[in-house]
């Protein structure tokens, strides 16, 4: 029986829209930028690609690699689950500073 939670890795609008197409009917997307995706072309610009999909930006994963300079971009563009493989010293700064704009970090 289909359904259940299904990851979506998306780079920009069309691999996203490809990956959709190819869901089984009743599953639930889970999409994360593919990694450099963000670096690439920017939180606003993916924000906007989950947004023209009608897909939770709530549930969306963006991917930083290790850029925190990227994090706080993607924390002021209104993501709320970012990825950041960056050092633990400063991912605990920034996880602290997403638990105040009600987001979290994940590594």
């Amino acid at each position: 029986m289909p359904g259940g939670l299904h990851d979506i890795l998306f780079s920009d609008a069309g691999s996203l829209s490809q990956a959709l197409s190819h869901l089984p009917e009743g599953t639930i997307p889970l999409p994360r930028t593919a990694p450099h995706a963000a670096h690439r072309l920017g939180p606003r610009y993916l924000k906007a690609v989950l947004e023209r999909s009608n897909l939770p930006l709530s549930e969306a994963i963006i991917d930083c690699g290790d850029d925190a300079g990227l994090v706080l971009k993607s924390l002021a563009a209104g993501w709320r689950r970012i990825a950041f493989s960056g050092a633990p010293d400063l991912a605990q700064k920034l996880s602290d500073l997403a638990a105040k704009r009600q987001a979290v970090l994940l590594n």
